[in-house]
């Protein structure tokens, strides 16, 4: 859709130049959702998801879960990674537990009952401070990830001198891309406005955009909560805006009182 397409259909977002970061395979219902309020949303994925680096590990973890461990997923790749290696040993035995509500959902999407999810927020200090992890004492806990990530949730359940291992369901990578197409959208002043779901996915942005980068920063950000926001702020990032979580949802809200302002 053109820019005089979307002012002509007019709606919360008319004719505001979004750029969309999420991976790929995750991209299309958000890209939809800006269209339909007359937005122009432009794809640049900064992070592409990628199979686990040692499926034959995860496999054999899942076969020896006993309903004494707890899974700690935190986010919802990390779902659709352990289902895909799962095989018939999904749902998986254990206690089970998300981050946040999108990976709670894709849990319970998945067909698992009795997710243990922060009633507010969605970090790692909102799912230690659940009343439900305050009692419990498991046999061991699985964090179930992408690769690298913050060390909370392991300190905090070593603290309490239980076992902790992580595992890693699926990787993530900097997309096999030179950056050009952003950095062209950049210098016809295409972009108004940027959606970033994640430190790493912002970081990625940022090398992407090379010789482009202050232009970049100068543009508003959207990004789920405090912790990202402080990071877009230590990156250069001139003017962050926080969405209440990292959902489709709340990061479209955080764009339209954008475009309102």
């Amino acid at each position: 859709m053109s820019e005089a397409d979307s002012r002509a259909a007019g709606g919360d977002l008319a004719g505001l130049g979004v750029l969309v970061t999420r991976p790929r395979e995750q991209a299309s219902p958000l890209c939809h959702a800006i269209e339909q309020a007359g937005g122009r949303p432009l794809r640049f994925p900064v992070i592409e998801i990628g199979p686990a680096p040692d499926p034959a590990r995860v496999r054999a973890v899942i076969t020896g879960l006993q309903a004494e461990d707890l899974l700690i997923f935190v986010s919802a790749n990390a779902v659709h990674g352990l289902q895909r290696l799962a095989g018939s040993a999904w749902p998986p035995a254990g206690i089970l537990a998300a981050v946040g509500r999108a990976t709670a959902r894709a849990l319970r999407a998945a067909g698992c009952g009795g997710v243990i999810v922060p009633e507010r927020g969605f970090t790692s200090e909102a799912l230690l401070a659940t009343p439900a992890l305050q009692r419990l004492r498991p046999r061991r806990v699985l964090i179930l990830r992408g690769g690298r990530g913050r060390d909370l949730l392991a300190r905090a359940w070593r603290a309490r001198g239980v076992l902790v291992e992580y595992l890693d369901v699926y990787s993530r990578r900097l997309p096999d891309t030179d950056g050009a197409r952003l950095q062209s959208w950049l210098a016809r002043g295409e972009l108004d406005v940027v959606l970033v779901s994640s430190g790493e996915g912002l970081r990625n942005l940022l090398q992407l955009a090379g010789a482009s980068r202050e232009a970049l920063s100068s543009l508003p950000v959207v990004v789920p909560g405090e912790r990202v926001a402080d990071e877009a702020r230590r990156l250069g990032c001139g003017r962050v805006l926080q969405a209440a979580d990292a959902t489709d949802a709340a990061m479209l809200a955080r764009l339209r009182t954008l475009a309102q302002a």
